[in-house]
């Protein structure tokens, strides 16, 4: 259910998602991002190792979703 959901969201094409951790360019701005990113890690870390599931189905999309990481 996850992933069609995920997946039906990155298929839309909402535009301008998630925060501003990007920069110009293609370059992070980490320290003025990692107050979300340290939770959104936590966070999949618990469900992936809840569920006992590979990490990069939930980090990738919350890593472009809630943080604005583009792939």
């Amino acid at each position: 259910m996850v992933r069609i959901a995920v997946g039906a969201r990155m298929l839309s094409g909402a535009g301008e998602i998630g925060t501003a951790c990007r920069v110009e360019g293609s370059t992070v701005n980490w320290r003025r991002c990692s107050s979300r990113a340290v939770p959104v890690g936590l966070g999949v870390g618990f469900l992936t190792g809840l569920f006992g599931m590979g990490g990069g189905l939930l980090i990738v999309p919350a890593l472009v979703l809630l943080l604005g990481i583009e792939m």
